[in-house]
């Protein structure tokens, strides 16, 4: 192909009469046409491509004249060419436009070539430029290794940061928990404080209640033997007076009556008291009220201690009994108990707790 091409000397004549007369388009196209009929490898290829980058030099044209030197220097490279000057060139193109690293790799380049081939002039060319980027090249690589050591002072004191505020943090939810645990206890203890006071409060409506109509009965009983009194003591007449109080005061039955209207009371307040009293004790030991009573005298004692009623002679009192009648019934019991026989009477005095308010 190149033989069939202007002589290379004509070629350049003629491309430098035109820059020299300033016709620089009109020598970018005539070089153009001629680089365009060879092959972008060869050497003469690499020749024209370095004119041309000097007529964008001409125009101000830095970035086609980028370009040009660059297709000169690789043709030159694979020629196998070492005197070269593009490369030179283009190192200091990209010196002059803040691109270290590439004018620092291509002028090292351009450098150990012309040392190779023992050019002394292109040595010491190469050398004051390569000096210069050198330079450059270290200052930005001592720059670098700066931004290197502040990025990771940088990095190292959020890392501290991240993890004080992550033990902060932390500390602040472990906080908020026991807060929240201590709330919800709080809130369950008064739930619990609450429900107490309100089974309490119906526990005492339920014994008022007992009492009025216990002493409204008494007051209707008294009334009627004064009334009866008064008539057999106008007539003066004693053995009916002494007949009537023999059969009148019936302690016994009045204490029978007592006792239903006890057990009536608390079976209204606690309708399974019987059931969930035996769960709490041993199987075979569980109490049932005879045929015709509502409540045995073991659950009547314990049933009073549900009411809240847990001095021994206060319930000796209460139902009739003797103190160590209750005594031994309380220990009886404890002994039957299936758990804890310390905790016994503490959990028959949570019977009913949750239904009968």
């Amino acid at each position: 192909r190149d033989d069939n091409l202007a002589p290379m000397n004509r070629i350049f004549v003629y491309a430098e009469e035109m820059l020299y007369q300033k016709r620089y388009d009109e020598a970018v196209r005539y070089l153009k046409e001629e680089y365009d009929r060879l092959d972008p490898d060869s050497r003469n290829a690499g020749i024209i491509a370095y004119s041309i980058a000097q007529a964008y030099h001409s125009k101000n044209d830095a970035l086609n004249e980028k370009l040009y030197f660059a297709l000169s220097s690789i043709a030159d490279l694979r020629n196998g060419v070492r005197e070269y000057t593009s490369l030179r060139r283009l190192a200091a193109m990209m010196y002059e436009s803040g691109d270290i690293d590439r004018a620092y790799s291509y002028m090292k380049c351009a450098m150990d070539d012309a040392i190779l081939c023992n050019a002394r002039l292109m040595t010491l060319e190469a050398s004051n430029m390569f000096l210069i980027i050198d330079k450059s090249y270290q200052q930005k690589e001592v720059n670098r290794h700066r931004q290197f050591v502040a990025y990771f002072v940088v990095m190292a004191l959020l890392s501290l940061l991240l993890s004080l505020l992550y033990l902060r943090n932390r500390k602040q939810k472990l906080r908020l928990t026991a807060a929240k645990r201590s709330l919800s206890e709080s809130v369950e203890k008064l739930y619990e404080a609450n429900h107490r006071l309100s089974d309490a409060n119906h526990i005492k409506e339920e014994y008022i209640s007992l009492y009025m109509e216990q002493y409204a009965s008494y007051l209707t009983k008294m009334n009627s033997y004064k009334t009866r009194f008064m008539i057999l003591a106008k007539k003066g007449r004693v053995e009916p007076i002494v007949s009537f109080l023999e059969n009148a005061f019936n302690t016994r039955e009045e204490q029978k009556e007592f006792y239903h209207n006890v057990d009536t009371t608390i079976l209204h307040l606690f309708p399974d008291f019987i059931q969930e009293f035996n769960a709490l004790l041993v199987e075979s030991e569980a109490v049932t009220p005879r045929e015709g009573e509502l409540l045995t005298p073991e659950l009547r004692i314990f049933a009073l201690i549900r009411l809240g009623v847990t001095d021994s002679i206060k319930i000796a009192h209460f139902l009739q009994y003797s103190t160590s009648t209750i005594y031994n019934y309380r220990t009886k019991m404890r002994n039957r108990a299936a758990g804890n026989r310390d905790e016994f009477e503490s959990k028959v005095a949570r019977i009913g707790l949750n239904n009968s308010i």
